[in-house]
């Protein structure tokens, strides 16, 4: 079944996307000249970029299945990323104030791939089963799948900074799935709580 926005939310969603363009039109005096071609030029220079980083580095996917690949495993990395280059690993400043941020409060958590992608994976089913009635979540499960679309064909790299705007959705994934589980521990602990004063009694 097709997907139907009701008119309102059309007009809001027009209107959003009128007010981010004149943003970003008066953010990027850049492009303001001609803003089509400027534009067009600045993705012919970013694709001519990625290619010779793609060409130079180690960890170019070197098929399609691996892009998609990524997107299960970069979310739940085993250490962070911090440069892409090896010529930055000899550089005593910066590894020092990766030292420095490693031993901090700052480092946040770093979730096993084990526990992080079934978690997720709940919380997908989840939603793909909301999504079928419920018109916002049904608008959640569009931007998921566009952006895993989109990082999965267009990102031809395994750095974690392009898969960003994907991690931030699995972040929310895992976190949903979570509080599924979560919420289903409770219902069987009650029920058990039940069972068990029952034949007591």
């Amino acid at each position: 079944m097709l997907m139907t926005v009701p008119k309102p939310h059309v007009l809001k969603i027009l209107i959003s996307a009128a007010i981010c363009l004149l943003l970003y039109l008066i953010l990027t005096p850049a492009i303001r000249g001609n803003p089509p071609a400027r534009i067009w030029l600045a993705a012919q220079m970013r694709a001519d970029v990625l290619a010779g980083q793609t060409e130079s580095s180690a960890d170019a996917h070197t098929n399609i299945l691996n892009r998609f690949a990524a997107l299960i495993t970069l979310p739940f990395p085993q250490r962070i990323q911090y440069f892409e280059s090896k010529d930055f690993a000899v550089d005593v400043g910066l590894q020092e104030e990766i030292r420095v941020y490693e031993n901090s409060l700052l480092r946040g958590i770093l979730f096993p791939a084990f526990i992080g992608i079934p978690l997720a994976f709940i919380g997908l089913m989840w939603l793909i089963r909301e999504a079928r009635e419920n018109m916002k979540t049904r608008f959640i499960f569009s931007w998921a799948i566009f952006t895993a679309m989109s990082v999965g064909i267009l990102v031809p790299l395994a750095w974690q900074r392009y898969y960003l705007p994907w991690i931030v959705i699995v972040i929310l994934l895992a976190g949903l799935g979570l509080d599924i589980c979560w919420q289903r521990m409770q219902v069987y602990g009650t029920d058990f709580t039940r069972a068990i004063n029952s034949y007591v009694r």
